[in-house]
């Protein structure tokens, strides 16, 4: 998602918009911002799922690693030795979307 940023204001580029910004020399910003809709919500675990890949643990919206432990899917929080399989975390979703916006990581050059 592009979108150019003024005093607080988010605005969408547009022919007209740009042509005003660059004739006035008006200094804007260009930020990349990639969003990641979850699908699904496990109240006990507090962890929300877009797909089976991607999994996140909150109230931090951590990314969680997957796993595979004797043929079977688990997640963990980097650092932590605490797993969570996926049939634990399947008997509990609930239909909720929560939308994080990230900025991604990008290099310097």
């Amino acid at each position: 998602m592009l979108e150019f940023s003024y005093a607080r204001y988010c605005l969408r580029p547009t022919r007209r918009l740009a042509k005003v910004l660059v004739s006035n020399l008006i200094d804007f910003q260009c930020i990349f911002i990639q969003m990641i809709i979850l699908k699904y919500w496990n109240p006990n675990y507090q962890i929300g799922l877009a797909d089976w890949r991607v999994v996140y643990q909150f109230p931090q919206a951590e990314l969680m690693i997957k796993e595979m432990h004797q043929g079977r899917l688990y997640y963990r929080l980097s650092g932590s030795t605490r797993r969570i399989s996926y049939n634990q975390l399947k008997r509990g979703l609930k239909k909720k979307q929560i939308i994080i916006e990230e900025e991604p990581n990008l290099l310097p050059f």
